[in-house]
């Protein structure tokens, strides 16, 4: 940038934009200088940072409310399943004052019937090979109350004995108050749905025979399986072949339409 004669006819003008030009140049010089000298302090790193957190913040902020919109939907889901999966049961009270529940699971709609509670109670109790029914042993009256899925509840066992031509009829109540080692009926266990087995002396009353008898839940029809008896008789699980009973130390299996197998 030389200097302009000062005899030149636009000498003035001439000097005029030179010193614009020198005074530009000077501003230009001295920020670029102050920039390298703040960015050399840390001053311009600083600032480029805490915007840089500023965004950070603000995205985290952000995830963390679409989060908590999700919370309430995930807590709801749970709830929900909760309701769909519940454990619920129906009480049952017993001769000697003692009340059990029979509990069962609803799932979906759907209910079956899982164990009894308390569940470290000694109660003889069964539950049918789909669910849908339990029964449990009243041991102080010898009777077999039956709990259908829906919560009703029935004694089906035997209330009374009467003599094939009528002429003697014996009631359970009385003949457990006044024999109370008299077998009446123990040991109930499903056979199916719909069928449950048991011991008794029945139909006689003078022997120490016991005899397996099958009860039709629905209808409460009993039936004395004529092929089994013994002085010792054990009703076990229920296999494939059928219920398994051990009588005198031979092991049968039983049916529900009362057939025998070995």
């Amino acid at each position: 940038m030389g200097k302009p004669s000062i005899f030149s006819k636009d000498y003035e003008r001439r000097m005029k934009k030179r010193r614009r030009r020198i005074i530009i140049l000077v501003v230009v010089i001295v920020a670029v200088c102050l920039g390298a000298w703040l960015f050399g302090k840390g001053i311009i790193k600083s600032w480029v940072s805490n915007i840089k957190k500023n965004s950070s913040s603000k995205k985290q902020s952000q995830d963390i409310k679409n989060n908590s919109d999700k919370k309430p939907i995930v807590a709801d889901n749970k709830q929900e399943k909760e309701k769909k999966n519940k454990i619920e049961g129906y009480e049952v009270k017993l001769s000697n004052g003692e009340t059990i529940k029979i509990m069962y699971e609803d799932k979906n709609g759907s209910k079956k019937f899982k164990y009894i509670a308390p569940k470290e109670s000694k109660i003889n109790y069964d539950i049918s090979p789909t669910g849908n029914g339990a029964i449990v042993y009243d041991e102080k009256m010898q009777k077999i109350i039956y709990v259908n899925i829906d919560g009703k509840i029935s004694d089906v066992g035997n209330t009374k004995y009467i003599s094939t031509d009528g002429s003697v009829v014996i009631t359970r109540e009385e003949q457990v108050k006044t024999k109370p080692d008299y077998v009446w009926c123990t040991m109930p266990k499903f056979i199916d749905d719909n069928n449950v087995a048991y011991i008794t002396q029945l139909p006689w009353f003078e022997r120490s025979t016991k005899y397996v008898w099958v009860v039709n839940v629905q209808n409460n029809n009993h039936i004395n399986i004529q092929n089994i008896s013994g002085e010792e008789i054990k009703i076990d699980k229920l296999v494939d072949k059928g219920l398994t009973i051990i009588a005198d130390g031979k092991t049968c299996y039983l049916k529900a339409n009362g057939e025998v197998a070995e």
